[in-house]
């Protein structure tokens, strides 16, 4: 789970490989190599209060990516935690794009009021403000998580419903509950079916969660070293390998 963003990245040059994703994929499997002592865990028993048995996060990450085969799309990821552990994790680029003539920041960002989210218009969708962005990784989350809860319906695991989505973006809050009255966001096109499940208080419930402690933003974006430790730490926890603890007695012995 703490290499989900990588994995999208590269992916992106499956149909016309370069050099520089292949160095990307071996520094990804040194990585992997550095760290395989990292684990999934959870604490045996049910020490943790049901209610926050579950939690859900969505986070987008805008435009940041300047790698041209990317095109200037957005990445998205959701993170489902039950207890200490990642259940249902994913990160990946909008299916959406700017054009060419948006490729830029700033003032003379041209055509910010031209973009709209109606379904005639394939290349064009409102992800060129960070809160439409959101908004959109929140839709894609709850679609995500609507599978999640039917599995564990499935397993008699209880699911809470509704889905508590929790995103660092007050402006995708607010319209999820339909109160931006006046707002960039009003080029959504509020009859989209996935716009009408965002905002569906029986399917789910967006609350906000400070920047620092949404895990989503681990696969969101490239992270500073720091920062990406300290998620990592919360979803993946040190165990040694049976293998490698012969290797380190006979070491030691030695």
């Amino acid at each position: 789970p703490d290499i989900r963003v990588h994995h999208s990245r590269v992916s992106q040059y499956m149909a016309n490989p370069v050099k520089g994703a292949l160095d990307a994929i071996m520094k990804i499997v040194k990585y992997l190599a550095s760290t395989r002592t990292l684990c999934l865990f959870q604490p045996w028993g049910n020490n943790f209060d049901k209610k926050f048995a579950w939690r859900c996060y969505s986070d987008s990450d805008q435009s940041s990516n300047t790698e041209v085969v990317n095109k200037r799309r957005n990445q998205l990821s959701y993170v489902a935690t039950r207890g200490e552990a990642p259940v249902s994790f994913g990160s990946k680029c909008t299916a959406v794009k700017l054009p060419s003539n948006l490729d830029c920041f700033g003032p003379d960002y041209f055509g910010l009021s031209k973009p709209t989210c109606h379904p005639m218009m394939a290349d064009v969708h409102a992800d060129v403000s960070s809160a439409a962005a959101e908004v959109y990784a929140a839709s894609v989350a709850v679609n995500e998580f609507l599978h999640l809860s039917y599995a564990s319906s499935e397993l008699g695991i209880d699911f809470p419903v509704p889905i508590p989505l929790e995103v660092d973006n007050q402006t995708a809050i607010h319209f999820s509950k339909g109160t931006t009255q006046r707002s960039k966001l009003k080029h959504i096109d509020a009859r989209q079916a996935w716009v009408e499940a965002l905002r569906d208080d029986n399917i789910v419930t967006l609350s906000w969660v400070p920047t620092q402690e949404n895990l989503a933003d681990l696969n969101s974006k490239l992270l500073p070293v720091a920062r990406f430790e300290t998620l990592r730490a919360r979803i993946l926890h040190p165990k040694m390998l049976p293998s490698l603890q012969s290797v380190a007695v006979t070491a030691a012995s030695a």
